[in-house]
């Protein structure tokens, strides 16, 4: 922790620790430990909002105060990746709310 910051390490939980054991729960089928995973990811406070997410709540008239949790900065990145970064406006299902 010391060499890392207490906000890398709270980034490193959200985006690797916390997805990895919930998928083991998922594989292993154990309830106790997917529920473990998102109690204790929805506990961290939400670390610092990337400028792709910013960029998108821009363009969609979003506050970033919506993004409560690390998860929905996650799924924010995840979705720019799926659509915005493969230029799939198209088949986008925000695009008819996104500023052009």
């Amino acid at each position: 922790r010391l060499l890392i910051g207490d906000a890398r390490l709270m980034d490193l939980c959200t985006n690797l620790l916390f997805p990895f054991s919930w998928a083991i729960g998922a594989i292993k089928k154990n309830d106790e430990i997917i529920t473990r995973s998102i109690v204790f990811s929805n506990e961290i406070a939400r670390g610092e909002i990337p400028a792709s997410v910013q960029k998108l709540l821009s363009r969609l008239s979003i506050s970033s105060s919506k993004l409560s949790t690390n998860c929905m900065v996650q799924g924010s990145i995840e979705f720019i990746r799926r659509f915005c970064d493969l230029k799939l406006c198209k088949l986008c299902p925000l695009e008819q709310y996104a500023y052009k």
